[in-house]
């Protein structure tokens, strides 16, 4: 436990918690966290296409620097888009892709791929049980580490870009969203939040007015409300 009298607030997160082009980090979340309550240190761990098995694996030293060595009170939690996403490809067939030294010879491929394929929940990064399963090991980790509150956030609904490039996005959201409900109920520390409204339907309606152009990456806006939506702001 920290000395002081401000509690820690972990952040872990994939690009949603992260600054963008027209989104410096001190409008983001967690940045307005951090720049408008004094109460909180606030330490923000996200990173670009992070997935629940990347803070869910075996406990060593890296995964420690994640949780147990900040000694948070509070950890915010917002994943679980690049888990559910429908793909082209497999997570390995990408990676063996981003390989190809011939940029001509990769960019074909993905081509043909693209016209072979349909995007598929079948292949998306992290499969519903391993998912549930991630999410329920991170949880009795901060458990077991005294977390006194976990806001697991609900993965946010698609703007109009964003469904008409993956058109089966919303359903995958859906079911995957249920899962961190499911999870959130087992824990007495738990809670789930949604980004931007009580309920989908709400959620979509101001999804537009709340992102980016490529209509899921939050705009300062969206941060902000999803910043005054946080239980203990």
């Amino acid at each position: 436990m920290v000395s002081d009298e401000k509690e820690v607030v972990l952040v872990q997160g994939d690009s949603l918690t992260l600054p963008h082009d027209s989104v410096p980090y001190l409008y983001t979340w967690p940045g307005l966290l951090q720049r408008d309550l004094d109460e909180f240190h606030v330490v923000n761990v996200g990173q670009s296409e992070k997935t629940t098995a990347d803070f869910s694996g075996r406990l060593n030293v890296h995964q420690k620097r994640e949780l147990e060595y900040y000694e948070p009170q509070i950890v915010v939690v917002q994943v679980g888009i690049v888990d559910c996403a429908p793909r082209y490809f497999r997570k390995w067939e990408k990676q063996l892709l981003d390989l190809i030294p011939v940029h001509t010879v990769s960019d074909g491929l993905f081509f043909l791929a693209k016209h072979l394929r349909s995007r598929s929940e079948r292949r998306s990064y992290v499969d519903r049980p391993t998912f549930r399963a991630n999410l329920e090991s991170y949880c009795h980790r901060a458990e077991k580490s005294g977390v006194d509150r976990i806001v697991l956030v609900k993965i946010l609904q698609p703007g109009t870009t964003y469904s008409e490039k993956n058109p089966r996005i919303e359903e995958s959201i859906s079911s995957y969203n249920a899962i961190i409900e499911d999870v959130a109920d087992q824990f007495s520390n738990a809670e789930t939040l949604r980004p931007l409204a009580d309920d989908p339907t709400a959620e979509k309606a101001v999804i537009e007015e709340n992102t980016l152009s490529d209509g899921y990456h939050l705009n300062r806006k969206g941060h902000r409300r999803l910043f005054e939506r946080l239980p203990f702001v």
